[in-house]
């Protein structure tokens, strides 16, 4: 398999539970497969990483999950007897056991699809198509990723409006949920939510909702909001609603609701949700979707709005997928630019958790002596018991003589 280089540090910090200690953390790299590409995810004990690795000669990449534990890859884009495949395949999704994973492969005849793979039986199943079982080269759009429920068994993905003919741009994203049935036959139905399309589906523990940014017209520069769907009856509610209820429709929007269900976490540009918020800045926001109430999380210690931007990613289009904690969504992660969200001034962009109990935020991308890290810094996802925070950044400054460009710090 060919080897390719990473410019990218990833770092996995555990913090106390309780209280913030950052004298305490320790950064130590971890050993990582040669070859990688990128991480697209990380399931919730902390045990697995979803990473795209450098293919053949004959192709680009090919996806695996790796075993932090035993330092183990295991290929998922494979044929029935277990060889690489021959089509240039990504990793997307992993359910939260690591037992079924996502992936896309490209091929001439059928363009991009999307399939699952049951690690277990060995067996990949495409579920990517269009609602009449028809096979479109673009029927799913495969970068937005695919959520599985708690159980593994049903995951929702989207797919564009190429299956009703339209090839030409804008195109429409509709959200599919596909189920492989014990006999390895497919099960699909469409979800219609109103708008101009649909990216990044999240599921919640219970497997009862689920979260999507939605487009509130066609067209990649529309105005979004964060949808919430009932996964048994398909009705969908809009979560990102300022204090009397009017939808915020915000073309920075992006985020994902918690993993309990009980809340959403969002950045947005809106001043319509705090008082005296008038930089024009993005700021992050968790609404409780129950009360309606909200909770600034870029804020200085005094409780004021920060003076730069903060978001849930480094990218608009990001989900927020692993910004808030899964138990009952007290820390929640993401970037800023703002150099007033602690005590200390820091300058730069980098990764903060906040702790929505004490209301304190702790600087994340830090070495051993308290200095921030020298390079921007990519918040990925947040865990809780014992909280573990995944971020990526190409800083130098992290620790010395590290074995890998992954760290984890205790």
């Amino acid at each position: 398999m060919k080897s390719w280089t990473c410019a990218v540090a990833f770092s996995i910090v555990t913090l106390p539970v309780l209280a913030f200690d950052p004298s305490n953390m320790h950064l130590s790299s971890l050993p990582i497969p040669p070859g990688f590409m990128g991480l697209k995810a990380v399931t919730p004990d902390g045990k697995y990483l979803l990473v795209t690795m450098g293919g053949s000669p004959v192709k680009l990449a090919d996806c695996f999950l790796f075993s932090l534990e035993s330092q183990k890859l295991d290929l998922i884009s494979s044929n029935a007897d277990g060889t690489e495949a021959d089509s240039e395949s990504y990793c997307v999704g992993v359910s939260d056991d690591g037992k079924r994973v996502a992936f896309t492969s490209r091929s001439v005849k059928e363009g991009v699809q999307l399939y699952v793979r049951d690690r277990a039986a060995k067996t990949s199943t495409r579920i990517s198509g269009c609602p009449d079982g028809s096979v479109s080269k673009m029927s799913g759009i495969t970068s937005t990723g695919v959520a599985f429920s708690r159980d593994g068994k049903h995951a929702f993905y989207t797919f564009t409006d190429w299956c009703n003919g339209n090839t030409k741009s804008p195109w429409k994203s509709f959200l599919a949920m596909a189920t492989v049935r014990p006999d390895g036959s497919l099960d699909r139905k469409t979800l219609n939510i109103p708008g101009g399309g649909v990216l990044h589906p999240v599921f919640t523990k219970s497997g009862t909702k689920l979260s999507v940014v939605r487009y509130v017209e066609s067209g990649i520069d529309s105005p979004k909001d964060v949808t919430i769907v009932d996964v048994a009856t398909g009705a969908a509610t809009i979560g990102t609603t300022d204090p009397v209820g009017i939808a915020l429709n915000d073309k920075m929007l992006g985020g994902a609701i918690g993993g309990n269900g009980e809340q959403i976490v969002f950045s947005s540009q809106s001043d319509k949700i705090v008082g005296s918020d008038y930089n024009g800045r993005s700021d992050v926001f968790v609404k409780q979707l129950g009360t309606g109430k909200f909770d600034l999380v870029s804020r200085t210690p005094a409780g004021n709005v920060a003076d730069h931007n903060s978001y849930v990613s480094t990218t608009q289009m990001y989900s927020g997928l692993g910004a808030i904690s899964d138990d009952s969504g007290r820390y929640v992660l993401f970037y800023s630019y703002a150099s007033d969200l602690t005590e200390k001034e820091i300058r730069g962009a980098h990764c903060y958790l906040y702790d929505r109990v004490t209301k304190k935020t702790v600087l994340v991308d830090k070495n051993s002596g308290g200095v921030p890290g020298d390079a921007i810094c990519e918040p990925i996802s947040v865990t809780s018991t014992p909280i573990k925070v995944l971020f990526r950044s190409a800083a130098k400054n992290l620790v010395s003589q590290p074995i890998s460009q992954y760290y984890q710090a205790e």
